[in-house]
């Protein structure tokens, strides 16, 4: 026989296989996930949390590098006990001036370690507690050192599961006349600009800590019984700045 004449050899159905082991590994997680659903959203969180974690490591300064030049003025009038809600590795606490009494109220466990460190490095006891203001249940060790002159947030609110919740304990938690001080990512004002922060929110979430650039932030803080000052800052210099509009100012209990 010829080697015209030899049948053809069958290639291996690799592209079906791996479908099929695709299919099944995917039947399989949403089973699971439907069985241990508790678990199951646990072990995302831990992953989302890493995750994130390792994006920060990189980006962290050029956030820093972006919001300094207004968070820095604000930063440097708190004084007493101040609570900070998300904040990353610490990098505002060298514009707060000593003596205060600094609580962190800070969920990613993968940022502690050098949040402790830069703690510490300003000369104060590290109070890291590991949780959220997202349900009425606010964690212990935030109600023990409560009531607080200032409660800060920068660049949180858009990646809380629950802003109302959030806002509503940050105003419990003041004592009376004391200051919520925020930087935080607003919706754009154009309709377009705000499609497109919507459709990266959709997709990037689980990269980017939840972050959600589409909320309209600046009108549920204004929902609580307390005197809201703030500025808008829309930026045109690039893409990022225009899908990242920010709102920066004080809410006084």
């Amino acid at each position: 026989m010829t080697a015209q004449n030899q049948p053809a050899r069958e290639t291996y159905p690799w592209p079906r296989v791996l479908t099929g082991c695709f299919l099944v590994i995917i039947c399989w997680a949403i089973g699971v996930s439907r069985e241990y659903p508790e678990q199951t959203t646990r072990k995302l969180q831990t992953l989302e949390h890493y995750v994130f974690s390792q994006l920060w490591s990189r980006l962290s300064s050029h956030s820093h590098a972006r919001i300094h030049p207004h968070q820095k003025p604000l930063w440097q009038q708190l004084h007493g006990n101040i609570l900070e809600i998300g904040p990353g590795y610490g990098d505002a606490l060298q514009y707060m001036r000593p003596p205060i009494n600094y609580v962190a109220l800070e969920p990613n466990q993968f940022l502690h370690p050098r949040l402790e460190h830069n703690i510490k490095k300003r000369g104060l006891t590290p109070v890291i507690v590991n949780g959220t203001l997202d349900s009425s249940i606010v964690p212990q060790e935030v109600l023990d050192n409560a009531p607080y002159d200032f409660v800060v947030t920068s660049l949180v609110l858009c990646s809380v599961r629950n802003v109302e919740a959030n806002l509503q304990a940050i105003y419990r938690l003041l004592r009376p006349g004391g200051k919520y001080v925020f930087i935080e990512h607003v919706h754009h004002a154009d309709g377009a600009w705000r499609t497109v922060q919507s459709l990266v929110s959709k997709v990037a979430w689980p990269f980017i800590g939840n972050c959600h650039f589409d909320r309209d932030t600046g009108s549920m803080i204004k929902q609580l019984k307390w005197h809201v000052d703030y500025t808008l800052v829309s930026e045109a210099t690039s893409i990022e700045t225009r899908l990242t509009p920010l709102i920066i100012g004080t809410a006084t209990k």
